[in-house]
């Protein structure tokens, strides 16, 4: 491990000294309270030097779509064209999907097409989980396929399929 330089003492110390003083410590103290959090963090910064730099790393790679709609149980297709749905509706800022779409996010997550896409809309919209998206303003699809968009009952069943969380 490399040793601090006097200069990242120096600031060290400098910062620590000002976040006593921001957090209200006596004048006769300051010294002391500022020499014991710059100790702690640079020994804190060396400690977990390595640890930081995989951890950064870690939380800095964003979740995919397979990783987001695994916090929900999926048992159906029609909970799977959902879960597209609501994850390019609240990701993406997408307010209709076609077919082409939901295949897009099958092939994301590696999930198993369903022989008739089409179809498993139009019983989805029979449970009221979906509509066809005509009262959407711009919304057209350039591959002439028919828009659908979420309804709330479908929003609404989506989010009890929410996993509880266990770690």
């Amino acid at each position: 491990m490399m040793e601090p330089s006097a200069i990242e003492v120096e600031k060290t110390v400098n910062l620590a000294r000002q976040k006593a003083i921001d957090a209200g410590v006596a004048p006769e103290n300051l010294d002391a309270v500022a020499s014991a959090l710059a100790t702690l963090e640079i020994l804190g910064a060396r400690n977990t030097e390595k640890q930081h730099h995989t951890a950064s790393t870690a939380e800095s790679l964003p979740e995919t779509f397979a990783e987001w709609a695994d916090h929900y149980t999926l048992k159906t297709h029609f909970e799977r064209f959902l879960a597209a749905t609501v994850y390019l509706l609240e990701r993406k800022q997408v307010q209709a999907v076609t077919t082409s779409d939901i295949t897009r996010m099958y092939e994301k997550a590696r999930w198993p097409k369903p022989k008739n896409l089409a179809d498993v809309f139009a019983k989805a919209a029979q449970k009221v989980l979906f509509t066809e998206a005509e009262d959407l303003p711009d919304v057209s699809s350039d591959e002439g396929l028919k828009m659908w968009r979420l309804t709330q009952r479908g929003y609404n069943y989506f989010q009890t399929l929410r996993q509880e969380v266990s770690e």
